[in-house]
């Protein structure tokens, strides 16, 4: 396993440009490449990427359909792509139970778009399931861009979580809090916890970034891009700049919870 991109989304072609179109509209954001499996591949070719996570998210109950579509996704790939399913509060706990068979390494949780804290109980049983089956969460953590509060991701919002299930396998995306990192200490004593990179590099700059991940211990914080909104090379190398070639940022901190290490 070379280097690991722990953040990444892409759709199926038919609705890839719609979808885009209206996230760039609704954050302000510009992507940096078409948000296709075609489109993906390339630029980890170009970048030098080996394998990308990637992160759909269910806004409603019928997007879980695109499911089976993600979980092909490492097959059509071969290996490449490492997918990640999605939920919906108002959908079935058979969905989450589907996942190993599928294939699929975890889920994505986006708090706002659910308009849940993430400590909401109804959430528990979700949280439950994944802790018996080795299931990674990914949570957007902080604010979003263009302005938005991040109403029901503040970094404190985590804390119940993760208090009530230690057992849990949780990546907190944007360095566990966007543009909240100020409140993200609540979230270091728990050794369960990893922290993403995506989308922070060009906000903190160098001095403020690696100042935040020896607070955090580079042992549990992973390479992520939020491609397309990001661009893969740039990243990699503005990273490598950084902290160097040889960190387990890239590689192995991934492969230590992808391939089915228990949390602490």
């Amino acid at each position: 396993m070379g280097i690991v991109d722990f953040h990444t989304h892409i759709y199926p072609d038919e609705v890839a440009e719609k979808v885009l179109s209206n996230l760039e509209k609704h954050y302000g954001v510009e992507r940096k490449a078409e948000a296709t499996l075609a489109g993906l591949l390339s630029s980890m070719q170009k970048a030098g990427v080996e394998q990308s996570v990637v992160l759909p998210v269910a806004t409603r109950p019928e997007h879980l359909s695109n499911n089976l579509w993600y979980a092909e996704l490492r097959k059509k790939s071969m290996g490449k792509i490492i997918p990640f399913g999605s939920y919906h509060p108002e959908a079935s706990l058979e969905v989450v139970e589907a996942f190993s068979e599928m294939g699929l390494s975890g889920l994505k949780i986006q708090p706002n778009a659910w308009k849940m804290e993430p400590s909401d109980p109804r959430l528990f049983p979700l949280y439950k399931k994944a802790q018996e089956m080795g299931l990674i969460i990914v949570f957007h953590a902080g604010d979003e861009e263009g302005g938005k509060a991040g109403e029901f991701s503040h970094p404190s919002m985590f804390v119940p979580v993760l208090k009530k299930f230690p057992g849990l396998i949780v990546v907190l995306a944007h360095l566990g809090g966007y543009r909240r990192w100020s409140e993200t200490d609540a979230l270091l004593s728990f050794p369960q916890v990893f922290f993403d990179t995506s989308y922070t590099l060009h906000i903190l700059g160098r001095d403020k970034f690696l100042s935040l991940v020896e607070k955090i211990g580079e042992e549990r914080v992973l390479f992520g891009t939020d491609f397309p909104f990001r661009d893969q090379k740039e990243e990699k190398e503005t990273l490598i700049s950084w902290i160097g070639e040889k960190s387990s940022v890239f590689q192995a901190n991934a492969q230590k919870i992808l391939t089915g290490t228990k949390a602490p």
